[in-house]
């Protein structure tokens, strides 16, 4: 005989012929866990789990849904088995115990046995006095050599066992107790069965170890957000969060009302992207089009943290992995993609959820909710993460420069200016982008004089001259007051006439410099030409020639008319009450 090898699985069946008790079991063992699973006729199921490298032991009862820490493994539970042996933590340790014991109480060969439509080798001992007192019988059929063999094993392979204890061998009456084990199949697992290492989906076992999760964000980290909640009901929004940049961007569905990520809820109906900006401390509300409100930063969205009445943005970390929530490390899962994934899961103590996270490397690739309904763990809503590389705020850019021309007390349109661009051309521009390249000259003009950068709208054309030309115009300041966060003064903002006017002060010098962001972490300098700072005034169109008769020449056709009018008017009357006279003459001749 021979023990199961390690990455195995094992089924069969276990009998109580005393208590006619029947049960089902399922083992799993790998390179640091064993998991065995028991299942009764009375549907009652439980699962032990022995991890290899603490040798602690997890029992999940699924009756009642709880999982526990756990003194002893399920053969523990059979006290029978430990006549055999003391090392009962697997079926493999019970078949080597088997295999010592086989050796110190010699047996002998009997007639074969069918088991499992196997033809086996039929092996019986009886040892005295065993544990002091025992009289133990214990019957085990093997598969010869000529038997039928698994296809990932050799024989000869354990059929089955039987132990029975007895007062006295002579006297069948005195049998104390006979469990029966029957090993129905052997086979070796895929990292596709890893889910039979741990305990059901969302179930936590009390007193796992605990480990901090090794996700990583990056900066900007932009990502599809696709959450499938216990309805079937599916909603996608788009995340683009950036700490260098101090903005949170959300776009898309919502569900249940709350703007996803954020969970910030009383948003309008027809908003579809929400913007917080931590730079400036504002919120910025816009649809498809436009921008549909402007606010101070809100205190009870997810991103926020409020302290000392001062607003800073909450770390990705601690948005999507609440600091409450304890993870601890359940094992790894083949996703679907065909990608292995380390599964951490924890429970939000505010709320009891069980809370299930999947790491992709060091990657966040998904995040579900589960729930307790009576007994059983149901899914509330899993939140799937696709990384968008290319979001950037820049989509939305225009329509949040629309908020402040939407709330400025004064109207803007006699602000706009021009500037040219030394050794750059509209290629250029398009090179790099246009949202990046206005927003280098917004921030720009921010040093200069403190404005929001996004009061600065900027258009670009080439000139004669073949330079780079810049239209630019700031929009004046507006009267709604931002939250107060670090590193920004509404008051000291200033009226649009104190920005230029610093701004010719500067270019009238020499050369102004403005940073183009490049890949990387790398900048690159425009120069703005000395003394290219204008007012843009649109060119006066052409004189329109008209074409028709002078006013005068109008007036005298006009009397002309007149008279011509009265002149044809008294011709007709003559004319009609000269026949009326002629008529009653010709009326007199006939009489």
């Amino acid at each position: 005989m021979k023990a199961s090898c390690a990455c195995s699985e094992v089924t069969g069946v276990i009998s109580d012929w005393i208590s006619e008790n029947v049960s089902a079991f399922v083992e799993v063992v790998n390179a640091d866990r064993v998991s065995t699973s028991l299942s009764s006729r009375n549907k009652t199921f439980s699962q032990w789990i022995t991890i290899r490298a603490d040798n602690n032991t997890f029992v999940y009862n699924g009756t009642t849904g709880q999982c526990d820490k756990s003194n002893s493994s399920l053969l523990q539970s059979f006290p029978q088995l430990s006549k055999i042996t003391k090392n009962l933590t697997s079926m493999s340790s019970l078949i080597k115990g088997l295999v010592d014991f086989s050796n110190k109480y010699r047996g002998k060969l009997s007639s074969n046995k069918i088991v499992a439509g196997i033809e086996g080798v039929y092996w019986v001992s009886c040892a005295d006095g065993v544990d002091g007192s025992i009289n133990l019988q214990v019957e085990v059929v093997f598969a010869g050599k000529k038997s039928f063999e698994p296809p990932t094993y050799d024989n000869p392979l354990v059929l089955f066992v039987q132990i029975a204890e007895y007062g006295n061998f002579s006297d069948n009456s005195t049998l104390i107790s006979q469990l029966s084990l029957t090993f129905n199949s052997y086979d070796l697992l895929s990292e596709d069965d890893n889910r039979l290492f741990m305990p059901p989906p969302g179930v936590i076992c009390n007193g796992w170890k605990e480990e901090q999760v090794p996700v990583n964000f990056s900066d900007p980290f932009s990502v599809l957000i696709e959450v499938t909640d216990d309805q079937k009901h599916h909603y996608e929004s788009i995340v683009h969060y950036s700490a260098s940049q101090k903005v949170v961007m959300v776009k898309g569905a919502r569900k249940d009302g709350i703007i996803p990520f954020i969970n910030e809820q009383n948003v309008p109906d027809n908003v579809i992207t929400v913007v917080h900006d931590f730079s400036t401390g504002y919120e910025y509300q816009l649809d498809h089009s436009q921008c549909v409100n402007l606010s101070a930063l809100p205190s009870e969205s997810e991103d926020v943290v409020v302290s000392n009445s001062t607003y800073t943005m909450r770390p990705v970390l601690n948005i999507l992995l609440s600091p409450e929530i304890s993870f601890g490390n359940y094992g790894k899962l083949m996703s679907e993609n065909g990608r292995l994934h380390t599964v951490y899961r924890g429970i939000k103590n505010k709320t009891n959820e069980k809370v299930e996270v999947h790491l992709d490397g060091d990657q966040l690739y998904s995040y579900t909710i589960f729930k307790n309904v009576g007994k059983e763990m149901l899914i509330s809503s899993n939140m799937r993460l696709t990384p968008t590389p290319y979001t950037t705020i820049d989509s939305v850019m225009e329509n949040m420069q629309g908020c402040f021309a939407q709330s400025a007390h004064t109207d803007s349109s006699n602000s706009t200016f021009t500037i040219d661009v030394r050794s750059k051309s509209l290629k250029d521009v398009y090179e790099h982008g246009i949202g990046k390249v206005t927003l280098a000259i917004a921030k720009a003009l921010s040093e200069v004089a403190p404005v929001n950068p996004l009061r600065v709208r900027a258009f670009f054309d080439s000139g004669n001259d073949n330079l780079l030309r810049v239209f630019f115009s700031v929009e004046e300041k507006t009267d709604i007051k931002p939250s107060l966060v670090p590193g920004y003064n509404y008051t000291a903002e200033v009226p649009t006439l104190v920005l230029i006017e610093k701004l010719n002060g500067t270019v009238s010098h020499g050369d102004w410099k403005f940073s183009v962001s490049t890949s990387g972490m790398n900048a690159e300098e425009w120069v703005v030409a000395a003394k290219s700072l204008r007012r843009y005034t649109p060119s006066s169109p052409d004189p329109i020639t008209y074409y028709g008769y002078t006013g005068g020449a109008m007036f005298v056709l006009g009397v002309f008319t007149l008279v011509l009018g009265v002149g044809i008017g008294a011709g007709g009357v003559f004319f009609v009450t000269r026949r009326q006279r002629i008529s009653n003459l010709a009326y007199q001749v006939f009489e």
